[in-house]
């Protein structure tokens, strides 16, 4: 992938609704390729936190920073930035998890697999 940044990885996730720190400290996010081969809908929340013990976090309290909705059955979803003020900003880190909802804790069936353009 090409990026008016050139310095963000590529970083390959298998996610479930374990929370999974991507990155602590200043993450801009640049892309990402999510694919879920499950039959519900997935929804990636993605926090705004430094850590997975961060205080007060609590998956399917907390309220996530994004939420990006992923098709069902072999659905792909995937963006990529090319312009500074087009990519999310996350200040503190950037904690991920995969539920049924928008806020819940609630597994789906199988990990779905997230690639992330981060720096």
């Amino acid at each position: 992938m090409s990026s008016i940044n050139p310095n963000f990885e590529v970083r390959r996730y298998s996610i479930t609704n374990t929370p999974t720190l991507v990155k602590s400290g200043l993450t801009e996010l640049w892309g990402w390729n999510i694919i879920n081969a499950n039959a519900a809908i997935a929804y990636v929340q993605l926090f705004d936190i430094p850590s997975t013990t961060a205080p007060g976090f609590v998956l399917g309290t907390t309220i996530p920073t994004r939420v990006i909705v992923v098709p069902t059955g072999a659905g792909s979803f995937s963006f990529q930035s090319f312009l500074e003020e087009n990519h999310p900003t996350f200040k503190n880190g950037l904690v991920i998890a995969v539920t049924t909802t928008e806020t819940n804790s609630i597994a789906l069936g199988s990990a779905i697999s997230l690639y992330l353009d981060v720096e």
